[in-house]
C-alpha cells in the first residue's frame, strides 16, 4: 500500500518538507504519492525513498529535490520551478510532464525497469518565462545487466520566452530529442 496524498495541497508560502525513506521490500516501489495540485510555496523533497508528483500546481509553487528519486506523472504539470539537487533525481518513468522551469544540477532521466523497452519519457520546461541553469546529466534507461535491452529515449522540450543555460550536462545513451520549441537554451562547458 503506497501513501497518497490527494485533493489541493496549500503549503502556506513556505516549504514543506517531506522526507521519504526507500520501500523496503523493492527498490523502484514508490514511498509516497501526490496526486494533488500545490499552491503556493516549495515541497523539498528528501531522504533516499521515491516521491511520484501527479496533478496539475500552480505557479505558485514550487519543487526542489534534494535527494531520493522523483517520478512525475503523466500528463502533469507543475506551473513553478523544478530544481534538483546534485543528489536528486527525475525519472520520467515513460510519462509527459510539464514544468514552469528547470535549474539546479541532479540527474534527469528515463530510466525504469517496469516498462518495455523504447517508452520514451518527455520532460518539457520553460512555461514560467524565466532565466535559469541546469548543470546536470541528461540520460536515458541504462541497464546494469550484461547483454540486457536498454533504450526507452528521454525527450526534452524547450518552450516560453526565458533562456535556460545548460552548463557541464553530459548525456548517455541516446537521449532522444531535445528540441528547443520557444525561448532560447545556452550551451555551455
Amino acid at each position: 500500500l503506497i501513501p497518497t496524498l490527494a485533493g489541493n495541497l496549500d503549503l502556506g508560502g513556505g516549504d514543506r518538507v517531506v522526507n521519504v525513506d526507500p520501500y523496503p521490500y523493492t527498490a523502484a516501489q514508490v514511498g509516497l504519492a501526490i496526486h494533488a495540485g500545490l499552491r503556493t510555496g516549495s515541497l523539498p523533497p528528501t531522504g533516499s525513498g521515491i516521491v511520484f508528483l501527479g496533478g496539475v500546481s500552480g505557479s505558485s509553487a514550487s519543487v526542489t529535490a534534494t535527494a531520493g528519486r522523483l517520478v512525475l506523472g503523466n500528463a502533469g504539470f507543475l506551473g513553478g520551478r523544478l530544481t534538483l539537487a546534485p543528489a536528486g533525481i527525475l525519472d520520467m518513468r515513460g510519462g509527459g510532464f510539464t514544468v514552469g522551469s528547470l535549474a539546479g544540477s541532479g540527474t534527469i532521466t528515463n530510466d525504469t525497469t517496469s516498462l518495455a523497452a523504447n517508452t520514451s519519457g518527455t520532460l518539457t520546461f520553460g512555461v514560467d518565462g524565466t532565466n535559469t541553469t541546469f548543470s546536470g546529466v541528461f540520460t536515458n534507461f541504462v541497464n546494469a545487466l550484461p547483454g540486457a535491452i536498454t533504450g526507452m529515449p528521454l525527450n526534452v522540450t524547450k518552450i516560453g520566452s526565458g533562456t535556460t543555460t545548460v552548463a557541464a550536462a553530459s548525456s548517455h545513451g541516446d537521449t532522444g530529442t531535445f528540441t528547443v520549441s520557444q525561448g532560447a537554451v545556452a550551451f555551455s562547458g
